[in-house]
């Protein structure tokens, strides 16, 4: 099931230390997390654990 996408472009470079906390964040956070290429991250969270209720795709 797809889902909503988001991309985020950088003006340089990441810390490798500031990847790794986030890595660590997102694996915290996700029920599924994939990490194919360093920066290139899968994941799926669900909209009630970021306090967003969820209306079954209605407005």
């Amino acid at each position: 099931m797809g889902g909503p996408v988001l991309v985020i472009e950088l003006a340089e470079p990441v810390p490798p230390a500031s990847i790794q906390r986030l890595r660590e964040l997102l694996v915290r956070s996700s029920s599924r997390f994939e990490e194919n290429r360093v920066g290139e991250y899968d994941l799926n969270i669900h909209a009630e654990s970021l306090g967003i209720a969820d209306t079954g795709g209605r407005r």
